[in-house]
C-alpha cells in the first residue's frame, strides 16, 4: 500500500524544564519534531479527495503540543515526550508517533535531544 508521513519539524516552544532551580525558573527554548505515520493498512495519505477530514490535521497536532508543553513544569525531556505522545495518541489512535525534542543547554554542543516513539 502507498503511504507516507506528516512531519512538523522544529516546532518552537518555551518550557520550564530541567532539574536545577535555574532551569525551572527560566523558560527554555525547545524544538520539537513530530512525525506522524498512519498505522492502519486501510489508510493512506493518497486519494484524500482534497478533504482535511480524510487526513491528519497537523494544525490540531501543533496546538495539542503547545497545550501539553504549557500544562505544567517538568524535570525531564523524556517526560515531556511521553506526555505529548500520550496526548496525541488519544485523538489519533491509528497513528505511529515519533517525537524528537531538542534542548540547548550544554556548552559547545548544538543541542541535546530525546527521541521517543509509540
Amino acid at each position: 500500500m502507498n503511504n507516507g508521513f506528516i512531519a512538523i519539524v522544529d516546532q518552537e516552544v518555551w518550557a520550564h524544564i530541567g532539574i536545577t532551580a535555574q532551569e525551572q525558573a527560566d523558560a527554555q527554548r525547545l524544538l520539537i519534531t513530530t512525525t506522524l505515520t498512519l498505522d492502519n493498512s486501510q489508510q493512506s495519505l493518497f486519494d484524500l479527495a482534497d478533504d482535511i477530514e480524510n487526513t491528519l490535521d497537523y494544525f490540531k497536532v501543533y496546538q495539542a503540543i503547545h497545550a501539553v508543553v504549557k500544562s505544567r513544569n517538568r524535570n525531564l525531556l523524556e517526560t515531556l515526550a511521553e506526555d505529548i505522545i500520550n496526548t496525541l495518541s488519544q485523538t489519533n489512535p491509528n497513528v505511529h508517533i515519533d517525537i524528537e525534542i531538542k534542548k540547548f543547554i550544554l556548552p559547545n554542543t548544538a543541542h541535546v535531544s530525546v527521541r521517543m516513539s509509540k
